[in-house]
């Protein structure tokens, strides 16, 4: 006994394995600019009695939380501060996201079946 599956053509169908990685990656794109921004302000030695700076610093505190103290920062010309653990954070939560992504095309179908008949 053979099946054959018939795909929809069009390019513009609902596909629950491409939304689903939409909405990841624009979800680990929010966290890697917050970081990525974060990171910008420590290095240029932003006041974190400012609001914006401290809006961001309050939101990323919990997403630093399990890379504080990985390393220590760096210390560039006297005015400048690296803070490594913020680029390991990206790093891990990069990675982290690309693997939920490869993880949804693996679980969802990734196009719409329109028709399976048994073919004798």
């Amino acid at each position: 006994m053979q099946y054959v599956e018939t795909y929809r053509a069009d390019s513009y169908s609902f596909y629950p394995a491409r939304m689903a990685a939409r909405i990841a990656d624009s979800i680990i794109g929010a966290i890697e600019l917050a970081l990525g921004l974060r990171l910008l302000l420590i290095l240029f030695g932003a006041n974190a009695n400012a609001g914006f700076v401290a809006w961001l610093y309050a939101i990323t505190d919990s997403l630093m939380q399990p890379f504080i103290g990985i390393f220590p920062a760096w210390h560039l010309a006297d005015a400048f501060i690296l803070d490594v653990s913020t680029l390991v954070a990206m790093l891990v939560y990069a990675i982290f996201g690309w693997v939920v992504i490869q993880l949804i095309y693996f679980v969802l179908p990734s196009r719409d079946i329109v028709e399976t008949r048994n073919i004798t």
